[in-house]
């Protein structure tokens, strides 16, 4: 088999390749890590979920976290506002889920006192 020389390969063929070789590193710099803006204020700071909560929802339903952490083994959930909106959940940084975040839409009582939600099934 015979080794091929630059000389061997065509001028044009070489032209191509280098201008092809060019631009696809010149876009790797643009596709890495895009930035995302999810319009959030982070006005509930820092939030860790240790132990399963129903969370009320705002009237328009969204939630404005700096960060959110969802433990693993524990549950999210949300009590329903006046308006039965949709849950939207904005961050200036991270939500990291480990456990579960329900969103079913089910009625929800929460207890204060042990950090426990109860489920109302309806008939």
């Amino acid at each position: 088999m015979k080794a091929h020389t630059v000389r061997s390969i065509p001028l044009a063929r070489r032209v191509v390749s280098g201008a092809m070789l060019i631009t696809m590193l010149g876009l790797a710099g643009l596709l890495h890590g895009q930035s995302f803006d999810a319009d959030s204020d982070g006005s509930l700071g820092d939030v860790v979920i240790t132990n399963d909560f129903a969370m009320n929802l705002p009237p328009d339903g969204r939630l404005h976290f700096r960060n959110l952490t969802v433990n693993g083994g524990v549950t999210l959930s949300f009590n329903r506002n006046e308006r039965n909106t949709p849950v939207f959940i904005l961050s200036q940084s991270n939500v990291v889920v480990n456990g579960t975040v329900n969103v079913d839409g089910g009625a929800r009582i929460s207890n204060s006192g042990g950090g426990w939600t109860r489920r109302i099934r309806r008939g």
